[in-house]
């Protein structure tokens, strides 16, 4: 009687899969079009899958755009980040983060958009020179996270503070 592989599916993608000490499954995930969760399914007999767990697959989230580009000293001016490969993950994962020390909640609207609020500004931490546009004034670095904060990824842009 010829052997079953061991299997693993995201969504409708088959791969074999190994067996590892402790009980553990490993198998290497296919390549994705798009960021997001996949079901992935495990198979030990033919055609009997386990039950669904959610594998995430991302992109580092890039940003193109924010707007506001500026707001108060005082903070919590609701910032628009626009870029791409966003994806929520729930449990309030995704995060902007001001300087790669500072973390605020986001709101993932959709894979181009995110919702965030700036923090009050602390001269410790943020910069206070000639910005590369040309702009004197105080700025922090903002940049993405979408796990939590272990990943910031993204291209970081500068979010202005004025008095």
């Amino acid at each position: 009687m010829p052997v079953h592989p061991l299997q693993c599916k995201f969504n409708d993608i088959v791969v074999n899969a190994t067996i590892m000490s402790g009980g553990e499954v490993m198998c290497d995930s296919p390549e994705q079009d798009e960021p997001g969760l996949y079901d992935l399914e495990v198979s030990f007999e033919p055609g009997k899958w386990s039950a669904p767990v959610k594998y995430l697959y991302y992109k580092d989230p890039a940003i193109y755009d924010i707007g506001p580009i500026c707001g108060p000293d005082s903070g919590y001016t609701q910032i628009a980040v626009h870029g791409k490969y966003f994806v929520d993950i729930g449990h309030n994962q995704a995060l902007c983060v001001f300087n790669e020390t500072i973390f605020t909640n986001a709101t993932v609207m959709d894979k181009e958009l995110i919702y965030c609020d700036s923090p009050p500004f602390q001269n410790a931490q943020g910069y206070s020179k000639l910005g590369t546009n040309g702009v004197h004034g105080n700025w922090y670095n903002l940049q993405l996270t979408l796990d939590g904060g272990t990943h910031i990824g993204g291209n970081a842009t500068k979010f202005f503070y004025y008095k």
